[in-house]
């Protein structure tokens, strides 16, 4: 059935890698109601708060357009996966508590190493530390350093390792806060893979 104008339809989704009360218990922790006008305001506050993040002067007004629309497209990816309640499943199927800094997947580290995640140390350092923690709970729970990681697990695809650069990048510039010492193991053991 198609609706007509003088229907309309609501619908709430909600994900979690968990189970469905996981996802169930996100939905009511995320959005409670119904109140769409309340649901867009809070999405359009959190991208200010993200696009507050820089300051740009001069250019046109295309090029000021690309650049916003270029900086929104950065930070797609990677994807939160900590559920409301502080839990994620990890690379080893099992569900964990994030603790202090929450569960990201979905790296194209590939394509982002050089810029994306050198953006993110400069401009938000709290993510840039989330990012490396998260990198190394995945060589912790699933066995390797991620080349790119997609969902629960490695997605096998491209060559080098561009975790390693992200981990060494954000050390360098001083976001030192998480186990550099698992992370320079996880690095060891790939780097001593015979393949």
């Amino acid at each position: 059935v198609t609706p007509d104008a003088s229907r309309q339809v609501r619908v709430k989704v909600a994900i979690s890698f968990i189970d469905e009360a996981a996802a169930r218990a996100n939905l009511d922790a995320e959005i409670p109601g119904f109140d769409f006008a309340a649901v867009r305001a809070a999405c359009e506050q959190a991208w200010r708060e993200v696009l507050g993040l820089i300051e740009v002067e001069g250019g046109t007004a295309e090029e000021r357009t690309v650049f916003w629309t270029a900086l929104v497209h950065s930070y797609l990816m990677p994807n939160l996966f900590t559920d409301a309640d502080g839990r994620y499943r990890g690379f080893d199927k099992e569900v964990h508590e994030a603790g202090d800094a929450p569960f990201y997947s979905n790296f194209s580290m590939w394509d982002t190493y050089r810029t994306l995640h050198s953006l993110v140390t400069l401009i938000s350092p709290d993510t840039a530390h989330d990012f490396a923690v998260s990198l190394v709970r995945m060589w912790e729970e699933g066995g390797l350093l991620p080349r790119w990681p997609a969902g629960l697990g490695e997605g096998g695809s491209m060559v080098g390792e561009s975790a390693y650069i992200v981990l060494v990048d954000t050390f360098i510039k001083g976001i030192t806060d998480w186990d550099a010492d698992s992370a320079w193991a996880g690095m060891m053991h790939g780097a001593t893979l015979p393949d």
